[in-house]
């Protein structure tokens, strides 16, 4: 099972964390993959939740383990166009397909070959390809491989 970092969060909900780049590198070292919330406005790339708060280039967006959230139907359509590796764009769609080819579910959504959207600490195993959490430390522990 792939585990996913929620915005960079590592132990629980952490608004400080979710979507800055220092703390995105800071997970990626530890070679746990990230989902990130991405804006394209005037011309330039932003991450952050509700808003674009912290720019970043194209380039930094291509780095592996990164899944681009589009939050904007302008960063959908430039990530295509700069070949960002791994996008998505959803809102309440209970699934939807990432530019790599994943299946990428909703919150409270589950395909056995897809990323389940789930923002809680583990209580039991899942049968899924993938779990995106606040809690990917405690998710690693669980599922050893």
């Amino acid at each position: 099972m792939i585990v996913i970092s929620h915005r960079a969060n590592l132990d629980g909900s952490d608004p400080k964390r979710e979507n800055v780049p220092s703390c995105i590198e800071e997970v990626l070292s530890m070679g746990i993959d990230v989902e990130i919330d991405v804006w394209f406005k005037d011309g330039a790339y932003y991450l952050g939740h509700d808003s674009p708060d912290y720019r970043v280039d194209i380039e930094w967006l291509k780095t592996d383990g990164l899944w681009c959230h589009a939050k904007n139907q302008n960063a959908l359509e430039r990530m295509k166009y700069d070949r960002v590796k791994n996008y998505f764009w959803h809102q309440e769609d209970r699934f939807t397909i990432t530019s790599d080819g994943h299946i990428w579910c909703y919150p409270n959504n589950m395909s056995h070959h897809g990323i389940l959207v789930h923002l809680d600490p583990p209580k039991s195993s899942l049968d899924v390809y993938g779990v995106c959490t606040d809690y990917p430390i405690s998710w690693l522990k669980y599922h050893k491989p």
